[in-house]
């Protein structure tokens, strides 16, 4: 399959292309920096009718114990190429959220620094529809570039998707290649600025160690991590994870197992939902089977 030119491996460790820093193996693991390259990895998974996911920078994502029985693919090379036309700021789906913003500030673009301080990729962002207090990342997108599990390059307007909160109608539509921004004309040292004091605010809630952000999406018109916390679940613990003492909505894991981790998702949904008679739902993704 080398030959073909993307990088692969077999039984790759997925916990170190995590956040949490556990998880087993991925049967596969493919990295793509073309688009041809990605379009031969999805047409071999086809054949061998082996499932696949897309990982960004695993900052929202929990693999299991027992690994991921296909092939995970990373897009690297291409997928992280920035270019500005005008005030249309175009990224592949593979850069990071930070070098985005970093790179749009230095273009004298505004727009994306109300995201500053949230980690994982651009494709990432816009398939989860990342956001702080301040904004979506909705807000500035213009077109997103797609592939089909048919091979089939779309690019399609902001209007052609529905963005809720932390999700998008993208699911099951394809693999987003890429984004277009419409931002406008700023001052680089006053984006920047803005983007710090962003960041500084987010760093007095946001605990320090491993994990993968908010692990609960916030039920409407109120606080996930508030709920957690009035239910006196901060700093409770299942083996190694333990749910953060700052941030009741962040579980900071210290161990090698997923397993801890699941648990205590477990046991706070349960406590959560028999004292307040709210479910709450995940908003990081589960993937992978039990050890």
């Amino acid at each position: 399959m080398s030959e073909a030119g993307y990088s692969i491996m077999l039984l790759e460790p997925l916990a170190k292309h995590t956040s949490f820093g556990v998880g087993g193996p991925a049967d596969i693991y493919a990295e793509c920096a073309t688009l041809s390259e990605l379009k031969a990895v999805l047409a071999q998974c086809k054949k061998d009718k082996v499932p696949f996911f897309i990982i960004g920078g695993g900052t929202n994502l929990l693999v299991k114990d027992g690994g991921y029985r296909g092939a995970c693919i990373k897009l690297a090379g291409a997928f992280t190429e920035m270019e500005v036309i005008g005030e249309i700021f175009s990224c592949g789906a593979g850069v990071s959220l930070v070098k985005a913003l970093s790179f749009a500030a230095d273009s004298g673009l505004s727009g994306l620094e109300k995201l500053a301080g949230i980690p994982g990729t651009v494709g990432g962002a816009v398939f989860g529809n990342a956001g702080t207090r301040q904004g979506e990342i909705k807000d500035a997108v213009s077109s997103i570039s797609l592939l089909t599990e048919a091979s089939e390059e779309k690019e399609l307007p902001v209007s052609a998707i529905e963005f809720g909160y932390r999700r998008s109608s993208l699911e099951g539509k394809g693999i987003i290649t890429g984004a277009k921004f419409k931002l406008v004309p700023g001052v680089a040292e006053e984006i920047r600025a803005v983007a710090a004091g962003i960041i500084a605010e987010r760093n007095k809630t946001q605990p320090k160690g491993r994990s993968a952000g908010s692990v609960f999406k916030n039920p409407e018109s109120k606080s996930a991590g508030r709920l957690i916390e009035e239910c006196g679940l901060k700093g409770l613990k299942v083996g190694s994870a333990e749910i953060s003492m700052l941030h009741a909505n962040y579980i900071i894991n210290g161990g090698m197992n997923a397993s801890d981790v699941l648990e205590l998702i477990k046991k706070v949904k349960s406590v959560v939902l028999e004292k307040t008679g709210i479910a709450l739902q995940e908003e990081i993704k589960i993937v992978g089977e039990d050890r």
